[in-house]
């Protein structure tokens, strides 16, 4: 099963923050998510531990991660 979490705004994206569930082939990240294109660029995307974006190809037993940009001074 792949899970997928969510921290922060980006929750509202992933219900409850955490979902798991069945991959039958391996798929590009944005089939399976909608992020709108106007975040894209405003978070950080963990695929495995690993840095990832919307077309890193995911396959079940993947974990991964989603979390805003935190920025400040």
């Amino acid at each position: 099963m792949i899970k997928l979490i969510a921290i922060g705004f980006l929750t509202k994206y992933i219900s409850g923050g955490v979902i798991e569930f069945k991959l039958d082939s391996p798929k590009k990240l944005k089939d399976i998510i909608n992020i709108p294109s106007d975040i894209q660029n405003k978070i950080i995307i963990l695929i495995n531990n690993v840095a990832g974006n919307l077309d890193s190809i995911v396959d079940d037993d993947d974990t991964v991660a989603l979390m805003p940009i935190i920025g400040g001074g």
